[in-house]
């Protein structure tokens, strides 16, 4: 991991006022899957949220998404993913497990320039207190995340009403199957870390 610097902070970064709880749709409709997270959002307007949430769809790197969480209390980030699992998991990261991905452990990589993950240990880093009290990362296994506007892949398109789901249950408090376990139908399947569905 990275060290602090030797400069000094004059108090803590500013929190602006808004709604307790947010999601936030990271990605690009200009490379394929990669705009899951856009989707995944679009899915959540038709659904029945919990007062108060505001969504957000992010076009840019991981600095754009972890600036776009500030200020919430709750936020769930939802993303592609590129893990090695098959195209269309659904998996979320948090509290530990998410700080270990920050670290570099897990093999989860960005489908970004900047990854969102880079853009968080920074922020822990070089900020404390700047990140919501809970942040969920959700990531959606990606397919073809090649250059030109072209739909999702039929796999992570049957995945984004499940990723939509699974963020309603984390906004009101569901805990899905503990770290490492599969959440929802088909049963549970060990893996080495976080939760998958």
């Amino acid at each position: 991991a990275a060290r602090r610097g030797g400069g000094r902070r004059a108090g803590p970064a500013p929190r602006r006022a808004g709604p307790g709880a947010g999601v936030v749709g990271v990605g690009s409709y200009f490379r394929g899957d990669d705009a899951v997270g856009f989707e995944v959002v679009e899915a959540l307007r038709s659904r029945r949220l919990p007062p108060g949430v505001e969504l957000k769809a992010v076009a840019g790197g991981g600095v754009d998404a972890a600036e776009s969480v500030r200020g919430f209390d709750l936020a769930v980030v939802v993303d592609g993913s590129a893990t090695g699992a098959r195209a269309g998991t659904v998996r979320f990261w948090e509290g530990a497990a998410l700080e270990r991905l920050e670290g570099g452990g897990g093999g989860l990589r960005s489908t970004h320039g900047v990854g969102l993950l880079q853009a968080l240990a920074a922020a822990r880093r070089l900020e404390p207190g700047s990140l919501p009290r809970r942040l969920v990362v959700v990531g959606v296994e990606v397919g073809d995340v090649g250059l030109g506007r072209k739909p999702l892949t039929p796999e992570v398109a049957r995945a984004v009403p499940r990723a939509a789901s699974l963020v309603l249950r984390l906004l009101r408090g569901g805990v899905p199957p503990r770290p490492g376990r599969k959440a929802g139908p088909g049963g549970a399947r060990p893996q080495t870390s976080g939760r998958e569905g």
